[in-house]
């Protein structure tokens, strides 16, 4: 059977545009909230979906920063590493107490050449460790370029014109029409 509200009609007076809309039901409009009360409660929710979207980027930085953080961090403690071994080898290499002069004339050119040759060596490893060391910094950075990029390619504009326009309206679809009293 159907109800006899359900074809009733007002005609409505919006600024000078004239229109016929269906009556509203009692169940759909709550006299008891005022507009200011509704606009109240849109305020607290638009205020805490802000929040929520602020709390999950400020996760998803900390998440994402803390890992690049920590490869630093790895990064500092082997070069200081690698200075503490630097500072080690030279310190083995010549004694404090005896000049450079006198270890090659008093020596011979036997030990010398091992002297030489073990300059060499640790030259090398430091060299190896500075280049690994190099290679894990530009690492990160293409890491952290390639996220840059892929955040820009992410951006609503790239995608659909449907899709543009349904996370635009968002926004829109948040604040209610109220009906006035």
């Amino acid at each position: 059977m159907i109800d006899p509200r359900e074809d009733e009609w007002e005609v409505c007076d919006d600024d000078g545009f004239v229109y016929k809309r269906r009556k509203r039901t009692e169940h759909l409009f709550q006299p008891s909230r005022s507009a200011a009360a509704v606009d109240e409660l849109l305020e607290a929710e638009m205020e805490r979906r802000r929040l929520l979207r602020k709390k999950r980027t400020l996760l998803m930085l900390r998440r994402e920063y803390g890992e690049e953080i920590r490869q630093w961090e790895e990064l500092s403690a082997k070069l200081k590493q690698m200075k503490v071994d630097g500072q080690r080898v030279a310190s083995l290499q010549r004694p404090p107490s005896l000049p450079a002069v006198e270890v090659v004339i008093d020596t011979g050119s036997e030990r010398l050449v091992d002297e030489l040759l073990m300059q060499v060596e640790v030259q090398e490893e430091i060299i190896k460790n500075v280049s690994n060391l190099c290679d894990m910094a530009k690492q990160l950075c293409q890491n952290r370029e390639e996220q840059l990029k892929q955040s820009l390619f992410d951006l609503p504009v790239w995608a659909s014109p449907t899709a543009l326009m349904a996370s635009l309206s968002e926004v829109a679809n948040m604040v209610a029409i109220v009906p006035e009293g």
